[in-house]
Formats: structure tokens, C-alpha cells, sequence
């Protein structure tokens, strides 16, 4: 019999792992990625133009692959990522990419030790909690104990990430 695969949405991840818990893991996961304990291989995308046919319009469109593997927890898994970027000039006429339809993300999970898939995950929550994880573990080492003020430029989808990542590892 075929065991299932969880599937999980973004609203299905939210709040599942409070970042109190993932600054430590990602720690653990920089740690061992420097004992080479595990393994990762660094972000590759692959970018291919569309025409100005394209229903989107001009621009590119690339698939986003970031894979790892971390025996100590026996997962293996790998974010893909799918983005269409129409190009635009900003009033100085430079370029600037823009992505209109948004993103489409996934990570998939498998057990190291049985092979199987795990799970399905939509990325967009668990990307904000990981990269601010990421820099939860810089906070711990880095911030000055007392440290009272914290300034975030930019408000996009990671900022919250960000905020509450510092706030809990000072």
C-alpha cells in the first residue's frame, strides 16, 4: 500500500513552527552544513525569455532549485519555485524586473532513510520563516546585548519574517 503524501498549503503552514523553535533549528542545520554533516547545493535558476506574444507580455520566466539534504533529521528535500518577470523601466529608465502574476513555490520532502515523499509544502510561508530564522541565528551572535531599536527597511512578504526573527533571538 502507498502511504499518502501530506500536502500542505501556505495557510496550512502558518503558525505551524513559531520562529522560537526554527532560529534553532537553522542553526543546527548551518552547523552541521559546516561539519558537512549535511549537504546543499547552492541556488540555480533557470531563465528562459518569452516573446511579446506571451499572454504576460515581454520579460522571462525561470524556475527557482534549491536543494539539501540533512541526515540528522533524515529529510532530504528540494524548493522549486516558478516566476514569470516582465521587464519594466523605472523613471530613471532603468530596468527593473516585475513579476505580475506572482510566484508559484513548492518544497518537497523525502525520508532519507525510506526514500518516500514526505510532503508537498507551498513555499511562501515557510520561505519568510526560514530566511528569517536565517537571520535569527545572525542576531544571536551579532546584536549587542541591550540593543533597544531595530529598523526593517522594506515591507515586503519577508519583513515580518525579519522582525520577529530579531525580537525573538534578543
Amino acid at each position: 500500500m502507498v502511504e499518502p503524501v501530506l500536502v500542505l498549503s501556505n495557510e496550512e503552514t502558518r503558525g505551524l513552527l513559531p520562529m522560537a523553535e526554527a532560529i534553532p533549528l537553522m542553526a543546527a542545520a548551518y552547523a552541521d552544513l559546516g561539519r558537512r554533516a549535511a549537504r546543499e547545493l547552492p541556488r540555480q535558476r533557470l531563465y528562459v525569455d518569452l516573446p511579446e506574444t506571451d499572454t504576460l507580455g515581454p520579460g522571462h520566466f525561470f524556475l527557482n532549485m534549491i536543494p539539501a539534504v540533512m541526515p540528522r533529521l533524515d529529510v532530504a528535500a528540494i524548493r522549486l519555485g516558478a516566476v514569470h518577470v516582465r521587464t519594466q523601466l523605472d523613471a530613471g529608465g532603468r530596468s527593473r524586473g516585475h513579476a505580475p502574476t506572482g510566484r508559484s513555490g513548492f518544497v518537497l520532502v523525502w525520508d532519507i532513510e525510506t526514500r518516500r515523499l514526505r510532503g508537498i509544502v507551498h513555499d511562501d510561508v515557510i520561505s519568510a520563516l526560514r530566511v528569517g530564522a536565517t537571520s535569527g541565528v545572525a542576531a544571536g551572535h551579532l546584536v549587542r546585548a541591550g540593543a533597544e531599536t531595530l529598523a526593517v527597511i522594506g515591507s515586503g512578504h519577508q519583513a515580518l519574517g525579519q522582525a520577529t526573527a530579531f525580537l525573538t533571538a534578543c
